[in-house]
């Protein structure tokens, strides 16, 4: 049988500080901030895990960026790569469509990034 592991991210993504402990199932919950390593063998039990391994600190920087077109116009996402030409893959829900937006502008001041559709369901996607 697979072992199960879920995985503590290096830094909080939550005002409060709380970090983001991803699982295979559970998707992403919040957890107090730095815990020890007593606690994270009872978050592995409390959530149904194996083992919980800490992420290294990554080294890229996130930032807000707003979806220009296709399924996903108008959103948000905080979580956009700080870099022109990165990807963003989606999958909306019931995965009815997935695809790729590419950043194609940074943040500037109080302005978002914006995301341009590059792929939607498999398929290049030309402006």
């Amino acid at each position: 049988m697979p072992q199960l592991f879920g995985y503590l991210g290096p830094s909080p993504v939550c005002a409060d500080g709380r970090h983001a402990l991803t699982g295979p199932e559970q998707g992403a919950v919040f957890v107090d901030p730095a815990p020890t390593e007593e606690d994270l063998v009872e978050l592995a039990a409390r959530h149904g895990l194996d083992k919980v391994e800490r992420l290294p600190p990554f080294r890229f920087r996130l930032c807000t960026a707003v979806y220009l077109d296709g399924p996903m116009a108008g959103q948000a996402n905080p979580y956009t790569t700080d870099e022109l030409g990165s990807l963003n893959t989606f999958a909306t829900a019931g995965h009815i469509h997935t695809g790729v937006y590419e950043l194609v502008a940074l943040p500037d001041g109080d302005r978002p990034g914006q995301l341009r559709l590059v792929e939607l369901d498999g398929r290049p996607v030309t402006s």
